[in-house]
């Protein structure tokens, strides 16, 4: 399980760099794939499978309730997403890439910074 959550924190923390530096590989990446059904389900099941990988190794880690916090609110929003449905999913999206110059960078940030936090506690 540590080798799932390592292989997450280092992906998230390539991709944050990424759309700190030059944001607009991702924003083109999004707008091209984010209609597809497949992007809402596997988003769904990456989160589960994320969140309960923190949930088994938060007794390992250095701060266990910082990260058993972090991994139930990753897999309720999961169940939220899942309950919302699609289309709201869609629309999600769709703001995003409407406000993408205001907000791109604060989110990339925040997911430089957390993935780097996954790291730092984990090891």
């Amino acid at each position: 399980m540590s080798f799932i959550i390592t292989l997450f924190a280092t992906c998230s923390l390539v991709i944050g760099i990424i759309g700190l530096l030059k944001p607009v590989v991702l924003t083109n990446a999004i707008e091209k794939h984010y209609r597809r059904p497949g992007v809402h389900y596997i988003s769904i099941m990456l989160r589960v499978i994320i969140g309960l990988g923190l949930v088994v190794m938060a007794d390992d880690t250095r701060a266990p309730i910082v990260i058993e916090l972090m991994a139930w609110l990753i897999i309720g929003s999961a169940i939220f997403d899942a309950i919302k449905g699609r289309q709201n999913h869609i629309n999600m999206f769709e703001w995003l890439l409407k406000y993408q110059h205001l907000i791109f960078r604060v989110i990339a940030g925040t997911i430089v910074a957390l993935a780097g936090f996954l790291l730092v506690v984990i090891y």
